[in-house]
């Protein structure tokens, strides 16, 4: 069933509190546009200075901030890089499709491919 349609789908993505939002960093955009401090956007949005000037310095610098590429970038470098373990290994690819064509769990793939029942899976 899952092969038909389409397998697991990944988890959701959630951004972890401590991150900058995308309208933190628009509020840091217009205030960089608007000449204010560093410091004082960093109050305005209830952040530390530190956070902000380093947002800014890895972002392309006061004068080529821009909130929409600085979130696009923080996107592309929150994802995993590693490609998952049915991606990368055609062979254990067939073998799940192949298990899942003969009615087995997923769960019991799991198990059985880790080898914590004996291993009756090659």
């Amino acid at each position: 069933m899952l092969k038909h349609h389409g397998g697991i789908a990944p988890a959701e993505r959630w951004r972890r509190a401590d991150r900058l939002s995308a309208e933190e960093r628009e509020s840091i955009s217009r205030g960089l546009e608007a000449g204010v401090s560093l410091r004082s956007i960093a109050v305005s949005i209830g952040r530390s200075a530190s956070t902000v000037s380093r947002e800014v310095a890895r972002k392309g610098g006061r004068a080529k901030y821009r909130a929409v590429a600085a979130e696009q970038r923080a996107q592309e470098q929150a994802r995993r890089p590693k490609p998952s373990a049915l991606q990368d290994n055609p062979v254990l690819r067939h073998l799940v499709i192949e298990l899942l064509d003969n009615q087995w769990f997923p769960e019991q793939i799991v198990v059985n491919r880790s080898g914590s029942d004996g291993g009756s899976i090659p």
